[in-house]
């Protein structure tokens, strides 16, 4: 029966994540790092380098981008490392909390919830760390100290939210090794134990081999500190940031407010119970559920904004198998009204999440198909900022395509630092300096500076809109056509 049930979980949770995987054009963050991994090493180092992230995720998808350009294989690795993470979702529960029931339970939260679907669908690198997070739990409870510090290294080179977890699961087990300790009979020979068999294969190895990227670390926390789009720490981003660990970007609005609720409720009174039963394992889940979000409050706090829910795709499991535990626990009665809820609430996330995936994501090719049809030779695109400048690159590399910059305006939120446009090597001009026939590609929105809308619309004044993409009343994005006299 239990083999039954785990083979029909896996089938569900893969069937989820297949639907769709590659229908949607990627968009602006998976196109950048289809872009920067296949340029040649030196430069996709120097790309990564003036990002926010480390480079091992895009050292391993390497290869897939030399073997085809097409979203469903981009996508597949995240597939199926998400459809693991299900899988070891199950296995952290039995070994964890010794539990079948609450384990399964975990693992069918994990199949369903939107944000596991939403991300098994994105060629980027939270999949991997989401795995890479729970083998290294399994490493930690195990005791496999040497296949922990692989783990752990992994996760530092994958995601700079790598760091804050490993400090996290250096907690864990300092606790646990402190109560060791404290019941050695030899204690001396016991710490001497604990130093050499396990912090230092586990902890000390991983921090010294990061050192090299740390020097390269400090650069990138100047690109965050510099306006990158992070915001400042609230009650509401810390709310916003748990809610999207379940329930993603695609809730239908109407239904938002109740997922909340849904949620935060079974969050709560699974954490309630836990404590006021404290199973097998019970600390070491609130520990992991829990501690990477305070620490990323509080270093927001006391630093500078660093809170964001992508990052924390590592708590994810153990919240989801607090939430199973506890609803294994509960009469039937119970267990129905709770468990049908949230399955009703991801069920809902999960028809907004296919019903508008792919919209969300455009449909640059269709707007790059119009200007290929219409494209003499001598045109030339430019890209006012580098969200349509990464999407047409990738898929219009044949067409020549530069990058407008006004000196003295700032880059939007978001937008590449000097030295990553540096290591794209992309043909840089003012907008006075535009001539013959140009297709104007521009977006404005909330995080756009007035100086870059100012002089951008200046521009636009003197071209003929060729195609509007969109327009809300928060912003629009649109194709136009400028045609200037050689200088």
């Amino acid at each position: 029966m239990k083999r039954w049930v785990l083979l029909l979980i896996i089938a569900l949770a893969t069937a989820l994540r297949l639907y769709q995987l590659g229908d949607a054009q990627l968009w602006y963050d998976e196109a950048y790092s289809a872009l920067v991994m296949r340029l040649p090493l030196p430069q996709m180092m120097q790309v990564i380098a003036g990002d926010v992230h480390p480079p091992l995720f895009y050292l391993l998808y390497r290869p897939i981008i030399w073997v085809s350009s097409s979203e469903w294989l981009l996508r597949l690795p995240s597939c199926l490392l998400s459809i693991a993470a299900v899988w070891l979702t199950y296995v952290l529960g039995v070994r964890l909390l010794r539990d079948e029931r609450a384990a399964l339970a975990g693992m069918l939260i994990m199949a369903l919830a939107p944000t596991q679907v939403h991300y098994a669908s994105e060629m980027r690198m939270y999949a991997l760390l989401q795995v890479l997070a729970l083998l290294a739990v399994l490493a930690l409870i195990s005791s496999r100290w040497v296949w922990l510090g692989v783990c752990n290294l992994a996760l530092i080179y994958t995601h700079n939210y790598g760091l804050l977890f490993v400090a996290v699961l250096g907690l864990a087990w300092l606790i646990g090794s402190h109560r060791q300790y404290m019941t050695g009979n030899v204690r001396w020979a016991w710490l001497r134990l604990l130093l050499v068999e396990q912090l230092i294969p586990a902890f000390v190895i991983p921090g010294l081999l990061y050192l090299p990227w740390l020097f390269v670390l400090a650069g990138q926390m100047q690109t965050v500190a510099g306006g990158y789009w992070i915001q400042p720490v609230t009650p509401g981003a810390v709310i916003y940031s748990m809610y999207m660990l379940w329930g993603s970007f695609s809730t239908p609005a109407r239904w938002q407010a109740i997922a909340v609720i849904v949620y935060f409720a079974a969050m709560t009174w699974a954490t309630v119970r836990l404590i006021q039963f404290k199973p097998a394992g019970w600390a070491l889940l609130l520990i992991v559920g829990y501690l990477p979000l305070a620490v990323a409050v509080v270093a927001s706090l006391a630093w500078r904004p660093i809170l964001l829910f992508r990052g924390l795709i590592v708590s994810v499991p153990a919240l989801y198998l607090m939430v199973g535990w506890a609803l294994s626990r509960v009469r039937p009665t119970y267990q129905a009204v709770g468990a049908g809820a949230l399955a009703l609430t991801m069920i809902v996330g999960l028809y907004g999440h296919y019903s508008y995936n792919v919209f969300n994501k455009s449909d640059v090719v269709t707007y790059i198909n119009q200007v290929r049809s219409n494209w003499h030779d001598g045109d030339v695109i430019a890209h006012i900022n580098d969200g349509s400048m990464i999407s047409w690159t990738w898929y219009a590399p044949d067409l020549q395509q530069i990058r407008v910059q006004q000196p003295g305006c700032s880059n939007p939120l978001g937008s590449l630092s000097s030295k990553s446009r540096a290591g794209f090597a992309w043909p840089v001009v003012e907008p006075d300096d535009l001539t013959g026939r140009v297709w104007l590609v521009w977006s404005e929105g909330p995080t756009s500076y007035q100086c870059e809308d100012e002089w951008a619309n200046d521009l636009l004044g003197e071209a003929e809109l060729y195609q509007m993409v969109f327009q809300d009343k928060y912003r629009y994005a649109g194709v136009w056509k400028l045609e200037r006299r050689d200088k």
